[in-house]
């Protein structure tokens, strides 16, 4: 089997590349905010393509741990892990509206969780926002 990563991810890239480097250029001021904008579409879905959905199935399991699921079944596709990832979502919204993560230690592990997957999210679509918050919190401050 094809791994789509491996092909995708280098035609998005060289796409971003022309359109960075050759179009953007030539284009006027007026249209250079929108050819940005695409040229950072396409950066995050290549590092989404990368990513797979490992990252999704690192939330479902975190979420499992959370909410007292079974472990998720590794053979599960993509769209699997997606429609339990949302259910999943939903009842720790709900778990969170009704107060449960308010004090105590589910508190810490919800928050821990919040923390990680907005790590992986950062990740894939501003790894420089992520690379600069991690030196500055390495950082001393004056």
């Amino acid at each position: 089997m094809i791994n789509e990563a491996l092909i995708g991810a280098p035609l998005l890239d060289a796409a971003r590349s022309v359109l960075r480097d050759e179009l953007l250029p030539a284009l006027p001021d007026n249209q250079r905010h929108a050819a940005l904008m695409m040229a950072n579409a396409l950066a995050i879905a290549s590092r989404a393509l990368l990513q797979g959905g490992s990252a999704d199935r690192e939330e479902l399991a975190r979420l499992g741990s959370l909410l007292g699921f079974p472990p998720c079944d590794a053979t599960l596709d993509r769209a699997a892990v997606h429609d339990r990832l949302l259910t999943a979502n939903r009842l720790l919204c709900e778990r969170i509206r009704e107060g449960d993560a308010d004090e105590g230690p589910w508190r810490a592990q919800v928050l821990a969780h919040l923390q990680a997957t907005n790590r992986r999210q950062l990740e894939v679509s501003n790894p420089k926002l992520l690379a600069k918050a991690h030196t500055s919190s390495a950082t001393p401050p004056p």
